[in-house]
């Protein structure tokens, strides 16, 4: 699965494709350092096969 950064609205989006739909999560913040880290965190997690 491939997670996608964003930014929407000075707010930091992550978007990602599940069963066919688009699906979006907004983690509420707006540093980039921090969203980075989310998003890296639902790679590892998807990648262990944790979610």
């Amino acid at each position: 699965m491939k997670f996608n950064l964003g930014i929407d609205r000075e707010n930091y989006r992550i978007s990602f494709t599940l069963e066919g739909k688009r699906k979006l999560f907004f983690p509420g913040t707006s540093d980039e350092l921090t969203a980075k880290n989310i998003l890296r965190k639902m790679e590892y997690d998807w990648d262990q096969g944790s979610v």
